[in-house]
């Protein structure tokens, strides 16, 4: 699958913070979300639950967790629908998609010991769910989000030169290459599941883990939205008895770009409310 990849990320993240403070008013208004001009849809994503270190199966057939990673069969299969065939064709188009991008053949990688290449799911417990998103309205307790894919992550303590798009930069320890799915489970007023909403990712850069988390950026596909980009961390602390404290936030945004080619002249940029 052929994608439009944005240039710049620079771009984007400034006018999504300008395009966040404008709204387009009366079509999203009733519904209480508005949608910032230049952009089509707007969605936050958040997930604010505790993990237990110690349960490697959170929910029936979520197997092998490690934290916030859990094994990919039981997303791959319960909840896309996938046969083997089919996940394995998925599996080759990530591993397509590594090269091309980042020119990293991740076969060879694995079979010298420079990287991993695994399945997964997000942890359950982690409770990632859709808060906000224009033209919706989501109850206070949001839609449930299930996040899985294939993860690229370099083991090589020197790590591996990139090619590709990426031709000149270092893949460096610990960085992932991402490429999977959002199916959020979207319900009806009361709390039954209406339909489900898939917004495929694969990664613009390397996601960096560190000691305090996680920070990804990644380039989106829809076919209810077409293409987008989404900026997202996840903050991990220890809590109380051998558990995670997770908090994460993740904004996307319909299309990649704002589409204006100016912004309003008012108000100034200095001034100020007026006294009473």
């Amino acid at each position: 699958m052929k994608h439009n990849y944005v240039s710049s990320i620079k771009k984007w993240t400034v006018a999504l913070a300008t395009g966040l403070l404008l709204t387009s008013g009366a079509a999203m208004a009733k519904k209480g979300v508005t949608t910032p001009d230049g952009f089509e849809s707007v969605l936050v994503l958040m997930g604010t639950g505790t993990i237990d270190k110690h349960n490697p199966e959170p929910h029936p057939g979520v197997i092998n967790c490690d934290g916030l990673i859990c094994d990919g069969e039981f997303f791959q299969k319960e909840i896309m629908g996938r046969t083997d065939a089919e996940i394995a064709e998925v599996a080759q188009q990530a591993k397509t998609f590594y090269l091309e991008r980042f020119g990293l053949a991740a076969d060879d990688l694995v079979a010298n010991n420079r990287a991993t290449f695994k399945s997964f799911t997000l942890n359950p417990d982690f409770e990632y769910r859709l808060q906000i998103a224009t033209g919706m309205k989501a109850k206070g307790e949001g839609w449930i989000i299930r996040d899985g894919g294939f993860n690229l992550t370099i083991t090589d303590p020197q790590g591996v030169p990139m090619a590709g798009e990426m031709a000149g930069r270092l893949a460096k320890p610990d960085d992932q290459f991402l490429f999977g799915s959002y199916n959020i489970l979207v319900t009806n007023k009361k709390g039954k599941p209406k339909k489900e909403l898939v917004i495929d990712y694969r990664s613009r850069v390397p996601a960096v883990s560190d000691e305090d988390g996680f920070r990804l950026q990644s380039f989106l596909s829809s076919e209810e939205f077409g293409e987008g980009l989404v900026l997202g961390t996840i903050l991990t602390r220890d809590g109380a008895d051998e558990t995670i404290k997770v908090n994460g936030r993740t904004v996307i945004s319909f299309p990649a770009e704002t589409q204006l080619d100016s912004f309003p002249a008012f108000p100034a940029f200095d001034d100020k409310p007026k006294s009473k």
